[in-house]
């Protein structure tokens, strides 16, 4: 699949959560929510395993987070 539609699906994705978890009655105050739609693991440019940042992220009191992965750069040239 390319990159472009990939990143759309997950955008899209993390949309969709945030209007679940954000459904609420009309009369309740606005909330603010705390995540990350960017994130790099050991599969790209980061540094750690994804379910390692995962919990990471869970344990700071993050509501989402978005993982990238830089398509193409882990494939074979032979």
């Amino acid at each position: 699949m390319h990159p472009i539609p990939r990143l759309l699906i997950s955008f899209a994705g993390a949309l969709f959560a945030f209007s679940a978890v954000a459904a609420e009655p009309a009369m309740s105050a606005p909330r603010w929510f705390k995540g990350n739609l960017h994130t790099q693991s050991l599969w790209s440019d980061g540094d750690d395993y994804p379910e390692m940042i995962a919990d990471w992220y869970k344990r700071a009191g993050y509501h989402c987070l978005g993982s990238c992965r830089r398509c193409g750069s882990e494939q074979s040239t032979g």
